[in-house]
């Protein structure tokens, strides 16, 4: 495709049904992400908040940003802080319903026997991982797509740089915020380095295809990259790599 034809077929991308659901996973997915931090950390509510808003809408805010867009996607939809604050409170609520009702209720006793029996194999830090993966092969495609909406020269190189920016950006400022965590995306976690390399590779195939292509094989390619890079970071977490060191 020539730059015109990709500006075209993205523009009318990111207003498509199913790639907007792909953004909703990956806000969903960074903001529970930021709830099992705070509650395995205990943080306040707001805390909890300020977690889940982070990753979810962070990078995507920075991205925009930098592409002089005059509202950044994030604040010209409610929608993003909508879904934040949707999944800060439900998660609130559940637990502290929970909590009121342990012992209290034979179904929901065996409900919490089972909890228990899931959670002694899944750890809190596997369920983060978990949906941090999903949160970042979403945001890898929207800031693929994004580059390839604006244009900027050269994609090769700004299409990986915006995919690493969206999927990673919010997380490394939510973890400068959190001491204790060390800021692992920034020195031992292999997360960016996902996001810039299916950015890469994604780039560089849309750039082969030519103008007159069918919509349909961005739609399949960017549905087999949002796998792929989904893949990619749970086989990293599995054999516990991380990134190359200074």
């Amino acid at each position: 495709m020539q730059s015109i034809a990709l500006e075209e077929a993205f523009g009318t991308l990111l207003v498509a049904p199913w790639f907007q659901t792909v953004a909703i996973i990956g806000i969903i997915s960074f903001s529970i992400s930021g709830v099992i931090i705070a509650h395995t950390e205990h943080y306040s509510v707001y805390g909890a908040f300020v977690l889940a808003a982070l990753p979810a809408m962070g990078g995507g805010i920075m991205r925009d940003v930098i592409l002089n867009r005059p509202l950044p996607v994030a604040v010209a939809s409610p929608l993003y802080m909508l879904l934040v604050i949707g999944v800060v409170l439900g998660g609130f609520v559940l637990l502290r319903l929970g909590e009121q009702l342990a012992g209290r209720s034979l179904l929901f006793f065996d409900l919490v026997h089972v909890y228990v029996r899931l959670t002694s194999r899944i750890k809190a830090r596997v369920m983060l991982q978990v949906t941090d993966a999903v949160g970042l092969a979403a945001f890898t495609l929207t800031g693929v797509s994004v580059a390839f909406n604006f244009a900027p020269e050269p994609l090769l190189l700004w299409g990986p740089v915006f995919a690493a920016m969206s999927a990673s950006g919010g997380g490394i400022i939510r973890d400068m915020m959190r001491p204790e965590a060390k800021n692992p995306l920034l020195k031992t976690s292999f997360y960016a380095e996902v996001a810039l390399i299916w950015g890469f590779a994604v780039t560089a195939l849309l750039l082969t295809l030519p103008p007159d292509s069918d919509p349909a094989t961005v739609r399949h390619l960017l549905i087999g990259a949002f796998f792929g890079v989904l893949g990619t970071r749970i086989v990293i977490i599995y054999y516990k790599w991380t990134s190359p060191r200074m």
